[in-house]
């Protein structure tokens, strides 16, 4: 069994490789983990540290887990577009709010921020 700490999409890869070689995979929520550190008392956060913090999670907590399994392709794809589509809306409130008191640099930015939206 492998234990892994979800980080927005780094983990995916490592989830994915193990699963294919026939481990089963445990992603752990990063807070959960975080609460459970504070819980034994732990203080130190070095990649040692959470890699021994992650191994007595699982060694304790395993029957509590759900294990990981990929998702299909379609479901996969449908997630990345999502995430783009949110960074391409915070980026264009962002440039909206930054430029909203200049109206020169408001008219330059427009063809921008509707390119945005097509996109």
């Amino acid at each position: 069994a492998v234990a892994i700490e979800a980080t927005s999409t780094y983990h995916v890869l490592l989830a994915d490789l193990a699963y294919q070689c026939g481990h089963r995979i445990y992603v752990i929520d990063g807070y959960r983990l975080s609460n459970y550190r504070k819980g034994i008392g732990g203080r130190a956060k070095t990649d040692q540290s959470d890699a021994r913090l992650l191994a007595r999670y699982l060694a304790h907590e395993q029957n509590q887990l759900h294990p990981w399994s990929p998702a299909c392709k379609a479901y996969r794809r449908l997630q990345l577009l999502l995430r783009r589509r949110a960074t391409l809306v915070r980026s264009a409130t962002a440039l909206r709010l930054s430029f909203a008191q200049d109206r020169q640099m408001a008219r330059e930015l427009k063809p921008v921020l509707e390119r945005i939206k097509r996109l």
